[in-house]
C-alpha cells in the first residue's frame, strides 16, 4: 500500500534543497489530466504498433525496469503482474517467461492486436485487454488488490494523480512506474 508521506516526498523531491512536503489531497488538486481525446490518442499509438511489435523482448541486461524488478525482488515466482500501457506486450511476455502470470492492458487497439499475434506465436498465457486505464473499473474486472506487481513502464496512461493511485489500488504488493 502506498503511504501519503512517501508519495508526497517522492513527488516533491524530498531531501532536495527547496523541497517541500504536500499531502495527497494537494497532489490530487495539482496533478489533473489535461483534456484528451481518447480516440485520437488511441489512433496516435496505433501508428506505432507495427514497429513496437518488431522489437525483441527486454531482459534484465538491457532493461532498467527488469533489473529493478529482479534486484528488488518485486515479483515472486508465479506471482501476478499487471502491465499498464503494455503496448505490444514486450514486458508482459518477458515477465511471463520469467515465471509470472501476466496481464497487459493498453489504450491502443492496434497495440493489443499486435500483442495478440505475438501471444499466439509464443503460445503464451498472457491476458490482454484494450482499455483506457483512467476508465477501468478495477472491482468489476476483479483487479482490485489482485496483483503482486503493477507495472507502468514508459506509458502515457499515468496522466494524473488518480491514474497513479489506481496502480496502488490494483496491487497487493509492489508498484513500479518507470
Amino acid at each position: 500500500m502506498l503511504y501519503e508521506k512517501e508519495i508526497a516526498t517522492c513527488l516533491s523531491g524530498g531531501g532536495m534543497k527547496g523541497s517541500f512536503n504536500m499531502n495527497i489531497e494537494t497532489v490530487k488538486t495539482l496533478w489533473k489530466p489535461a483534456p484528451l481525446d481518447g480516440k485520437a490518442s488511441a489512433r496516435h499509438w496505433d501508428g506505432y504498433a507495427g514497429s513496437f511489435a518488431e522489437k525483441s523482448l527486454p531482459t534484465a541486461d538491457d532493461s532498467l525496469t527488469l533489473r529493478i524488478i529482479k534486484q528488488q525482488n518485486l515479483l515472486p515466482c508465479g506471482g501476478r503482474v499487471l502491465d499498464v500501457g503494455c503496448g505490444t506486450g514486450r514486458f508482459s511476455f518477458a515477465l511471463e517467461a520469467a515465471g509470472a502470470e501476466a496481464t497487459g492492458t493498453d489504450l491502443s487497439p492496434k497495440m493489443i492486436e499486435k500483442a495478440a499475434e505475438l501471444k499466439r506465436r509464443r503460445n503464451s498465457g498472457v491476458e490482454l485487454f484494450n482499455d483506457d486505464w483512467s476508465r477501468v473499473d478495477l472491482a468489476a474486472r476483479g483487479w482490485k488488490g489482485a496483483f503482486d506487481l503493477v507495472l507502468a513502464n514508459m506509458t502515457s496512461a499515468i496522466c494524473s494523480a488518480d491514474t497513479f493511485l489506481k496502480l496502488a489500488e490494483a496491487s497487493r504488493g509492489a508498484v513500479l512506474m518507470v
